[in-house]
């Protein structure tokens, strides 16, 4: 497992270190810290007690399998136009039938051969200060692609608040925390479907990553101020396109515990 932490030196990441062990103790507990330096679970004992976190209120997102069978492409000029309980398109993204995860269709983002990006989004309004899971389904076909979850998103025009983001490429995988740490971890096999989740917490500024069902990353960071307005951007929502083929499916962006 990869941890990685923002500390005075700036990001860096270790294979297997110990980073703050009382709060991620409390992390998994879902209690608060205690004093001392308690013992810091071990991957299968966090994997385990994921079902201790708070129960999964709010879902965010609609439409999380692309079941409605619409995803309109936007040919507007910038800014992109909001698109609150569904999906919309920037170029390059289509639903295909090929296969899937959950039900008939799956998310596929092509920028192989293109002269521009390519991807899906989708607004929501959401409690700002919530921990969350954001879960979804990835087939990484070929080169880099991105899935983003941000706030304050400047409809493509480059500014937004960062609070998760996944960067996936031919030789590696990089989960990244709000504006801190970024931990770099083994890539995605090729031509199958994998199940990513990112658990936050964000009182102890920690987010965990988990890929198939194991725990693969830890990252410690100070959580970015955030608002309500929130997007999840998946694909390749680089200026010039990053060269990938992907497809996504069965996304979910859910809240913990009660939250206002």
């Amino acid at each position: 497992m990869t941890r990685a932490e923002t500390g005075a030196g700036g990001a860096r990441a270790s294979l297997g270190g110990i980073v703050v062990a009382g709060a991620l103790t409390a992390f998994a507990a879902c209690e608060q810290p205690a004093a001392g330096t308690p013992q810091v679970p071990d991957e299968a004992d966090l994997t385990a007690r994921r079902s201790l976190l708070p129960a999964r209120r709010g879902y965010l997102l609609k439409d999380e399998s692309f079941e409605r069978g619409l995803l309109p492409v936007v040919r507007t000029a910038l800014p992109r136009p909001k698109s609150t309980g569904h999906w919309s398109a920037k170029a390059n993204a289509r639903l295909t039938s090929q296969d899937s995860v959950a039900g008939d269709v799956s998310l596929e983002v092509n920028t192989l051969s293109t002269r521009s990006n390519g991807y899906a989004y989708q607004d929501f309004a959401g409690p700002a200060s919530c921990d969350f899971v954001l879960s979804f389904s990835v087939k990484a076909l070929n080169g880099r692609a991105t899935a983003n979850f941000l706030t304050d998103w400047n409809r493509g025009r480059g500014g937004s608040t960062p609070v998760s983001r996944l960067y996936f490429a031919e030789d590696r995988t990089e989960f990244t925390a709000w504006r801190g740490a970024t931990a770099t971890l083994e890539p995605l096999s090729l031509d199958e479907w994998h199940l990513i989740e990112v658990i936050s917490r964000r009182a102890y500024g920690i987010q965990l990553l988990f890929v198939d069902g194991r725990l693969k990353a830890e990252v410690t960071s100070t959580p970015s101020l955030t608002s309500a307005n929130g997007t999840v951007i998946l694909g390749d929502g680089r200026g010039s396109p990053r060269r990938g083929w992907y497809r996504f499916d069965d996304v979910q962006l859910l809240t913990l515990g009660d939250c206002k």
